[in-house]
């Protein structure tokens, strides 16, 4: 299996895209020292650690880790990921 890129969904490649007018699920993402970076809302509630989804300047990153736990989902995001920025 390849990686994704997350964010709304093309129906014509599979891939996704992210949508500034779709409301989606809020997830956190964070460097690999923790510090916040955005809060960014993508139309699929599952991000995995592997995808590539794009900051809100518009480069693309992976995800290394998804904390979907009680602490990751703090704040009202579906969960915190950690990113290579």
């Amino acid at each position: 299996m390849g990686v994704r890129s997350c964010s709304a969904p093309t129906a014509a490649s599979g891939s996704f895209r992210k949508s500034r007018a779709v409301a989606g699920f809020r997830f956190r993402l964070i460097d690999t020292a923790g510090s916040e970076l955005a809060i960014v809302s993508y139309a699929v509630p599952n991000i995995r650690e592997g995808d590539t989804i794009h900051l809100p300047d518009g480069r693309a990153v992976s995800v290394l880790e998804v904390y979907d736990d009680e602490a990751g989902q703090e704040g009202g995001v579906a969960a915190t990921l950690v990113v290579d920025s």
